[in-house]
């Protein structure tokens, strides 16, 4: 049966030369969770934001952006921090 893609489309496999989830790539200043992390907020963007209207110039879309974002960041329930906003995360 086919594995999921969380695994880079690996099979379950990584080469020797592969590096694991937490190290560094060597051309890359980030860890590779983080990137995950990235790629997956890009998603959420599009998916959420980006592709829900349409926009008929850029500073309509320009002037949409800030209050997605404010929401995002306050009131958006975020299931892998027990459906509390990302602001609660904070100190």
């Amino acid at each position: 049966s086919p594995r999921p893609a969380e695994d880079g489309g690996l099979g379950g496999h990584r080469s020797e030369a592969s590096p694991g989830p937490k190290q560094r790539h060597k051309n890359s200043p980030k860890p590779l969770d983080e990137h995950r992390s990235i790629e997956r907020y890009n998603r959420t963007l599009q998916v959420e934001w980006a592709h829900r209207q349409v926009f008929l110039t850029n500073a309509e879309r320009s002037n949409a952006l800030a209050p997605w974002l404010e929401f995002y960041t306050t009131r958006r329930r975020h299931s892998a921090i027990g459906g509390l906003p990302r602001i609660s995360r904070l100190p």
